[in-house]
């Protein structure tokens, strides 16, 4: 008959084993770490007076089974005005045999933030590549330099309805041109 200390033995040192493979492949806590960034272009955030600047959202390669997303992606208004927000490459690339929906929620007002919902029917799409692309202009008011952060919030969603958590990491955009007025401030002086 087998010794019954040395069976729970071998079955700790086997679940031992088993939780640092986890970990090893998955990484602490269980999730692989994946994060959104910003690139921009021109590579150098620096505008002018009514220059404009195109902004790609972007998923890392550690992003896999992406299946939706609604993001607030926010910016300082007094400085940049969204022009277009379109599907990135990721969207549009995913949606060869199957489709997409996409849309900006908030389309008529310049106020920091951004909405975006965005599903793929029926397929998945994997990082790394873009998911949005934001063309924005510099509205200052010529008063000397100002700077506005890019960054984003919300949640990614896969092929089941999980939450996809990701880290950020925003990028500034600088302007030589100042700010202008924003949303507040033109109700303040009406």
């Amino acid at each position: 008959m087998p010794d019954s200390s040395s069976s729970k033995g071998t079955r700790a040192v086997l679940m031992s084993l088993c939780t640092a493979l986890v970990t090893l492949v998955l990484g602490p806590g269980g999730a692989v770490a994946q994060t959104i960034g910003f690139r921009t272009d021109p590579e150098t955030p620096l505008l002018d007076c009514g220059e404009t600047i195109t902004v790609g959202v972007q998923i890392d390669g550690q992003v896999r089974d992406l299946r939706g997303l609604s993001l607030i992606i926010t910016y300082e208004e007094k400085v940049l005005e969204p022009i277009t927000v379109l599907p990135g490459s990721v969207l549009d690339e995913a949606q060869v045999g199957c489709g997409h929906f996409f849309q900006r929620i908030d389309d008529t007002t310049n106020d920091g933030d951004i909405l975006v919902d965005a599903v793929l029917l029926g397929c998945s799409a994997a990082g790394p590549g873009e998911i949005l692309t934001i063309v924005f202009r510099q509205i200052g008011d010529g008063r000397g330099p100002s700077k506005s952060p890019i960054s984003a919030i919300g949640t990614l969603r896969d092929s089941i309805n999980d939450e996809i958590e990701f880290s950020v990491v925003p990028v500034t955009v600088e302007s030589l041109c100042g700010r202008g007025k924003g949303k507040n401030d033109a109700k303040k002086s009406g």
